[in-house]
């Protein structure tokens, strides 16, 4: 009997590790409303192991401006982060081609973003989120819920700027983010954020770049939010973010003794419609929600992480 318990002990051991070093593919959803623009989905499958990730994405444009250019043909990106090599390469199916970045290339540009870009900011061409007082609330929600099955914990946040020239003008950021640490692979992604953090300076990748990538449009007004947001322990599974103001893009323009425009706005203005209004019936300036569908424990294949053949650097 005493074989066949070594045997025993053995096979569990082999099985353990296996499920303790398992990849995981992580399968999401992703949809942006930008005012004038139109609506974007994408679909997203990102491949981890500890020392690398790939994201591939499937982007279209569903309506509005965009869509009405003809730029409604769906789009695919590839990303591959080789943090064993530091470095990034992006990929573009479609010309079989792709740009490498070196990681010391992508600390400089988190390091520039963290500054933020005044003048870049999804309010209102013209506007500057230094002529408005903020007030930010950041709080853990109480209530949990659950997300592609998986128990998920909350923080909600909301921001709001006054116009110190106008009080009548408000901008309202609501940002709401589920996460979780309750999935399989958890370990996993657990330890290629920590690597992507040691290599890069930085644990924002996914979900936590993008939300760093739309705050940083703010200037650093918004940099509490973010902070709060680094601490939460757990992949994103689901979040949302809505960008409001009380005042319209017309409303400007005559504000601003524009009661005329000429044909070519006035065309533009035709093309777009008028701004979506949200049920606090200020009009909606931008949106983006994000949930995760699946994550799946799985071994990958090395060629998922390198460069196809046929493929040439641009």
């Amino acid at each position: 009997m005493k074989p066949v318990r070594i045997l025993l002990t053995v096979v569990m051991m082999i099985s353990l590790a296996g499920i303790a070093e398992a990849d995981i593919i992580v399968k999401s959803k992703i949809v942006t409303d930008i005012m004038g623009a139109g609506k974007t989905e994408m679909s997203h499958a990102n491949y981890i192991k500890p020392d690398r990730s790939c994201g591939e994405s499937s982007t279209k444009f569903t309506g509005g401006l965009m869509a009405m250019m003809g730029a409604g043909k769906e789009k695919k990106s590839i990303d591959i982060t080789r943090l064993d090599k530091a470095v990034m390469w992006m990929l573009n199916p479609e010309k079989k081609s792709y740009r490498e970045t070196s990681f010391e290339t992508l600390k400089k540009a988190y390091a520039a973003q963290s500054k933020g870009r005044p003048g870049q900011n999804p309010m209102a061409a013209g506007t500057d989120p230094e002529q408005y007082t903020w007030a930010i609330d950041v709080a853990e929600m109480k209530e949990t819920g659950k997300v592609g099955g998986y128990t998920c914990k909350g923080m909600a946040a909301k921001a709001t700027g006054v116009n110190k020239e106008d009080p009548e003008d408000k901008v309202v950021v609501t940002y709401k983010q589920w996460y979780s640490d309750k999935f399989p692979g958890y370990s996993t992604y657990k330890a290629y954020e920590d690597n992507f953090g040691k290599q890069l300076g930085s644990q924002q990748f996914g979900e936590q770049r993008r939300l760093a990538t739309m705050l940083s449009m703010f200037g650093d007004k918004l940099d509490v939010l973010m902070d709060k947001m680094n601490e939460i322990e757990g992949m994103p599974m689901k979040s949302s973010m809505l960008v409001e103001r009380t005042k319209g893009p017309y409303e400007m323009d005559e504000q601003a003794g524009e009661e005329e425009v000429d044909s070519m706005r006035a065309k533009m203005r035709e093309i777009m419609g008028k701004p979506e209004k949200t049920e606090s019936g200020m009009y909606k300036i931008f949106s983006i929600e994000s949930e995760v569908l699946s994550v799946e424990e799985s071994q990958i294949d090395g060629s998922k992480f390198s460069i196809p053949e046929g493929y040439t650097a641009q």
